[in-house]
């Protein structure tokens, strides 16, 4: 529909402008009214200052609502100037409109006052004018009469989209107003519990979801203030307000608050949740209101989580058996679906959150205990009286607190616990592979990296990811663990039984691959090679054997997948080093990258032995396995497919991403690279023995990438060719008097130029102890 001439007379777009400077009155004097009710708990009647706690609690709650107010204020000052900025959008439309309505009405054919100006422009030639028809007029009348039409149309349809879109503006910044009026910041504990009882009693109104809303969010600047582990200040007001609403549910069981969360809309849902996290984090400070803490938190699920009889051990009096039995598991398993609903930037070291994972703990130990038991058969295992249904007990609890990983952090350092705990994750049989378990080992891209030093968050991030990395890292660095996931007690290493748990270890292990073989990098602080006694646990030896980095390698290779993953990480690393020590070697330190590509490179060997080993018997099977793998990570190096996640799923969704410049080297390297690199295909002769790579082309690839002088280019005139070492399959020659094999002459040159023993001496340091073919 478009306007009718008397809507386009009866407008008056500039009462607008009255309306905008009510409203900015109005601003003015709420800003005024807060300012003295401020000022009042400030200064006492005789002039002086109002001091002490009392005073304290009241001032501090009096600038809270004055900061609110304020934002309120500006909400205010804002739909204010829309309207002022808007008015004569509507107002010159509508003033055309009018001209062309004065200039029908003088050829005495102007539309009706309620007619569609619209409609009218469609008729107007249909129409007596002045006694006549529209074609008895002359032209130019009719031309007019035409024009007048149009633009009565056009400058009416101008005028109401600028008013509709006007109106839209308005609607979509008003409808904050209300609740923003009556938000968690501005109201005290009286209406929290208000909102609280209609929250048990699913009658929530729109302004009270909005105000839950609020109460329970941070901004982005707070929120990366608690990533960092520094306290946030929430205002008084917002404390008390999710306080309040928390002990609303006291007297309901967690299986019932999910119940009421279940029945509140998305937003709702998560704002709850979060809430629930920020109350019981106890670095939010509430000012005056306090901090938060588990006390605060709603009084069924703290009598949950901190039970006494979580685990009990006995006799079944039905069977005479012995029992387990795991108790408030469904209502634990509740707090960790209150838990997940909540956005994950909220997680951050709540007591929530670490009393959930502390009850996994628990839960899992005993679950554990049972499996190892080998008269199982004859022992009692209940969750609650029952029998746990598909064996899903703590799944629902470490995908819930894992996202938290201050709380992982707590439990995996734990001295009294977290060896265990770490060694129980990787070693229970999980009903879904480890799947939900791997949360507690799953992080972020970038989380290991710190990219800017300055960058309190980035640091915080990074320090606590290699933490946890490092403590998994420790606690299967031992024979004896590694005999725990060689065999987990079934016949079967960790890998097979738990292929999606070792596949994210795996990943979020990269990083550290050079940390491993002592080699830290600055960008990735937190990962610790050392025990809390200071003892080295990556070579405990201590004879550069790295026995300890060794099981973590063959951890990683129980999996395929993972093992893939981090063959090529470690790929990666060993060609990157190799390249910064041929770029100057005889820098400072240059050597040491050398060396560290040949520890790499002695650990992958080892570990992808050990690590299929574990799960393969047939001798020659280890060999040919490591080979094939080996190969297919050499491939997608060269295919390209390493750039980024969804390439490599094309190949293995489970392949880290590599750097350009290795695919480089890899490209510079020719076909004869790759067996440098993986070693040449084992032989049926060979069995489980360690093929190690070819020491003499590994120096000839080195120096391909040195800048060779001048004089030792002469001296070996015969390895070059205008100025480029010759291929390297060149330089094998073909037996003939012509054509003779050069290595000796290419370690002679890289004697020459540097020390050629330095990666074979790493090497045979790391793998010293392992099956080499003669």
């Amino acid at each position: 529909m478009s306007l009718t001439p008397d809507q386009i007379r009866s407008w008056r777009p500039h009462d607008l402008v009255e309306v905008a400077a009510e409203w900015n009155n109005l601003a003015d004097n709420l800003d005024e009214v807060f300012k003295k009710y401020a000022d009042a708990l400030v200064r006492t009647g005789d002039g002086g200052y109002w001091e002490g706690n009392t005073a304290q609690t009241a001032q501090q709650t009096a600038q809270d609502d004055k900061k609110h107010v304020g934002t309120m204020t500006e909400d205010v000052r804002e739909l204010a100037k829309l309207l002022n900025d808007n008015w004569y959008t509507i107002e010159a439309p509508l003033q055309r409109a009018k001209a062309a309505l004065d200039g029908l009405a003088a050829h005495n054919c102007e539309p009706s006052g309620k007619q569609d100006v619209y409609f009218y422009s469609v008729l107007v030639e249909s129409m007596m004018i002045n006694g006549k028809t529209f074609a008895e007029l002359p032209e130019a009348t009719k031309q007019e009469i035409r024009q007048l039409a149009a633009d009565l149309h056009h400058a009416a349809e101008t005028a109401k989209t600028a008013d509709d879109n006007l109106r839209q503006q308005l609607d979509a910044k008003a409808e904050a107003l209300p609740a923003a009026f009556t938000s968690a910041a501005a109201l005290g504990p009286d209406q929290a519990r208000s909102d609280g009882r209609d929250l048990v009693n699913g009658t929530m109104s729109p302004y009270e979801l909005q105000r839950l809303i609020d109460a329970g969010t941070l901004s982005p600047d707070q929120i990366r203030t608690l990533q960092a582990g520094d306290a946030v200040h929430v205002t008084a007001s917002s404390m008390e307000y999710m306080t309040e609403v928390a002990h609303s549910l006291d007297g309901k069981s967690p299986k019932e608050i999910q119940q009421i969360m279940d029945k509140l809309p998305p937003e709702g849902r998560q704002a709850l949740a979060n809430s629930l996290q920020l109350v019981s984090n106890d670095r939010v400070d509430g000012g005056p209101a306090g901090k938060g803490g588990f006390d605060r938190l709603p009084a069924k699920v703290k009598d949950s989580l901190t039970r006494k009889d979580l685990v009990t051990e006995g006799i079944d009096y039905r069977s005479g058996n012995k029992s387990i039995k795991l108790n408030g598991v469904a209502d634990n398993q509740a707090i960790a679906g209150i838990v997940a609903a909540g956005d994950d930037r909220y997680k951050q070291g709540s007591t929530l959150d670490n009393h959930l994972m502390d009850v996994g703990r628990q839960y899992l130990d005993a679950q554990v205990k049972h499996e190892r038991n080998p008269n199982r058969d004859f022992e009692f295992f209940s969750a609650d009286g029952y029998s746990p249904k598909d064996g899903r007990v703590t799944e629902p609890i470490f995908q819930a607190a894992g996202q938290d990983k201050f709380a992982v952090e707590t439990a995996v350092v734990d001295k009294a616990h977290g060896k265990d705990f770490v060694t129980e994750v990787l070693t229970h049989t999980w009903s879904d592979h480890g799947a939900a378990a791997s949360t507690l080992f799953k992080f972020n891209d970038g989380d290991a990296d710190v990219t800017d030093p300055n960058n309190k968050v980035d640091v915080a991030t990074a320090t606590r990811t290699g933490h946890i990395m490092s403590k998994v890292a420790e606690y299967a660095a031992t024979d004896d663990q590694w005999k725990k996931f060689a065999d987990t007690g079934d016949h079967h290493s960790v890998g097979e039984k738990n292929p999606d748990l070792v596949r994210t270890v795996s990943r979020s292990m990269s990083p550290y691959i050079d940390s491993l073989v002592d080699e830290p990098k600055r960008e990735l602080p937190g990962f610790r090679t050392h025990t809390d006694d200071n003892k080295s646990w990556i070579d405990p030896d201590g004879n550069r054997t790295y026995r300890g980095a060794e099981r973590v390698f063959a951890l990683m290779n129980t999996d395929k997948a993972a093992s893939e993953q981090f063959t090529g990480a470690a790929m990666d690393r060993i060609l990157q080093n190799e390249n910064d020590y041929a770029r100057d070697p005889h820098r400072r330190g240059a050597e040491g990258a050398l060396a560290t590509a040949g520890r790499i490179n002695g650990l992958m060997d080892r570990g992808l032995q050990d690590g299929i080993q574990a799960s393969n018997d047939a001798q020659h099977d280890i060999a040919k396995e490591a080979y094939d793998r080996k190969s297919h990570v050499y491939d997608a190096l060269k295919s390209g497919v390493q750039f980024s996640a969804t390439a490599t799923s094309l190949v293995n969704p489970a392949l880290t991403p590599f750097t350009e410049a290795t695919k480089s080297i890899i490209d510079g390297g020719g076909d004869v690279f790759k067996s440098a690199i993986i070693g040449s295909a084992p032989s049926d002769a060979d069995g489980a023995k360690l093929a190690p790579p070819n020491f003499s082309q590994r120096n000839y690839e080195v120096l391909a990438r040195t800048a060779i002088p001048p004089e030792v280019q002469a001296h070996f005139y015969d390895l070059f060719d205008n100025g480029k070492l010759k291929p390297w399959d060149q330089l094998q020659g073909d037996g003939s008097n012509t054509r003779q094999n050069m290595s000796n002459d290419v370690d002679e040159m890289m004697n020459m130029v540097m020390n050629p023993q330095i990666f074979r001496n790493a090497y045979d340091d790391v793998t010293r102890t392992a099956a080499r073919p003669k």
